[in-house]
């Protein structure tokens, strides 16, 4: 399996400006957050961890 990325979007500041950007439409800048290398895929849903059951 290939490395995917979790990204996010990040919020311009009010000052900033993108002088490359002339038709007015808003630019929407993205961030990397995390790089995932290892993907685990249960064959079925896992039970919670940590979670009392009612009435014990």
């Amino acid at each position: 399996m290939k490395p995917v990325y979790m990204k996010k979007a990040r919020v311009p500041d009010e000052g900033s400006m993108d002088v490359d950007h002339h038709d007015g439409e808003p630019i929407e800048d993205l961030e990397i957050v995390e790089i995932v290398k290892h993907k685990i895929i249960f064959s079925s849903r896992p039970e919670p961890v940590g979670v009392c059951e009612a009435g014990t």
